[in-house]
């Protein structure tokens, strides 16, 4: 789909939109035992979201997922990918 500019706001039943959230691709993975975050580049990110080192998965879960702020006070967590 291409963009084009326009002087009003779309008004029409006949279109769909949906909002764009954008996020951070993490990987979270409970292979060894604990948890681990890492960035798509296999930075480790465990510092950055200790929130999320504390929740239970089963043994040797791997999510690839993104993250996504929609509230400065909480994290909401939108998982793409879920492999076990």
């Amino acid at each position: 789909m291409l963009l084009h500019r326009t002087d009003k706001p779309l008004n029409n039943h006949d279109n769909i939109c949906e909002l764009k959230i954008d996020g951070i691709r993490l990987i979270l993975s409970t292979v060894g035992g604990r948890i681990n975050l890492y960035s798509r580049h296999n930075t480790q990110c465990n510092a950055q979201f200790p929130e999320l080192l504390d929740i239970e998965l089963p043994p040797d879960t791997i999510l690839d997922g993104e993250i996504c702020v929609t509230d400065i006070n909480k994290v909401n967590l939108a998982w793409l990918i879920f492999q076990k």
